[in-house]
């Protein structure tokens, strides 16, 4: 690899690319303990006839073996209220399956319910890939459902929205007398109002010299004394893996630093002067983006809506959320 090539930039520009997100399953015998399942949007489609897939997994995955080994794997695609289930497997824990209920599939991979989509596979073949290797393999066996599938894109989840020039051009199977219903359908706006935001606000973010999922960690971390990489990984809904990765390079860049915490000596993450710097300027900047889009707003209409977003968002007080 070159010198010059930055591998934060290169998986910066790899976030870009919006994906589905999957959970590859396997096993290494017939007893439900040997069951093994991993969180993946590496996933894509590779033949019709025959029918084949592939998918890469992590040199440094804890089930790599048990993956090398299996004859057999089989592809979920996620649904959009399943993000707790791509948590699960994406995190590092001795039993991913505990409380599940699984049917076998062929070769005997647990199958996961309520999916998208699930596809079980002969394992065909397995090729290099740098620190992956690219498992491809043959469907046998195949189910859908018409459920929303999950997004992942920037490092978080994301909801599929259809794009607003083909919902009122005839393609999209709607009528012209439904669009005053949808123009002030209350998930429809939210959503575009919450892209217009986050786009012009993660162009500020870019400007300062960090990647949203660095931002969202600084997010995180605000106002408080710091935390564990676990409770980190959950409140930025990432894997601890790539939290790990990001905190590393911040701590590195001066932006984030470690302290101890407790007799056993484990570390907390908190903010370094240099990345509050960072953060005062970044919440200056959203502050005055929101003044902008909202400058037509009379005051008493910016308080009504900011109670309506709370309540929708469990955050009113006095709220049973």
């Amino acid at each position: 690899m070159s010198s010059t090539f930055d591998p934060r930039l290169f998986r910066q520009a790899l976030g870009r690319f919006p994906t589905g997100v999957t959970i590859v399953t396997a096993t290494a015998g017939p007893d439900p303990a040997q069951w093994v399942g991993v969180t993946a949007n590496s996933f894509n489609s590779v033949s019709l006839e025959p029918p084949m897939v592939l998918w890469s997994l992590g040199r440094n995955a804890r089930s790599f073996e048990t993956f090398v080994e299996a004859s057999h794997f089989a592809v979920h695609i996620l649904a959009e209220n399943q993000q707790g289930l791509s948590n699960r497997f994406a995190r590092t824990v001795d039993d991913k399956f505990d409380g599940l209920t699984c049917a076998t599939g062929a070769g005997g991979v647990p199958l996961l319910d309520d999916c998208v989509a699930c596809l079980e596979c002969r394992t065909a073949h397995v090729y290099e890939g740098g620190d992956h290797l690219i498992f491809v393999g043959e469907v046998l066996k195949y189910s859908h459902s018409d459920r929303v599938p999950l997004v992942f894109h920037e490092g978080r989840y994301a909801a599929l929205e259809e794009h607003p020039e083909l919902a009122w051009s005839g393609r999209s199977g709607r009528n012209a007398a439904d669009r005053p219903f949808a123009q002030d359908h209350l998930h429809a706006l939210v959503t575009q109002a919450s892209q217009r935001l986050a786009g012009a606000f993660h162009r500020a973010v870019r400007e300062a010299g960090l990647e949203v999922m660095e931002w969202r960690i600084l997010a995180a971390l605000a106002g408080g004394s710091g935390l564990s990489l676990e409770a980190l990984a959950d409140e930025t809904v990432m894997k601890r893996s790539d939290v790990a990765d990001l905190v590393d390079r911040m701590v590195g860049r001066g932006i984030l630093q470690r302290t101890p915490d407790g007799p056993d000596q484990v570390h907390r993450v908190a903010i370094a002067p240099a990345g509050q710097a960072q953060l005062d300027d970044l919440s200056a900047r959203a502050q005055a983006q929101e003044e902008a889009l909202l400058q037509d707003c009379a005051p008493a209409e910016r308080q009504a809506l900011l109670s309506a977003l709370r309540r929708l968002a469990g955050r009113e007080a006095g709220s049973s959320a």
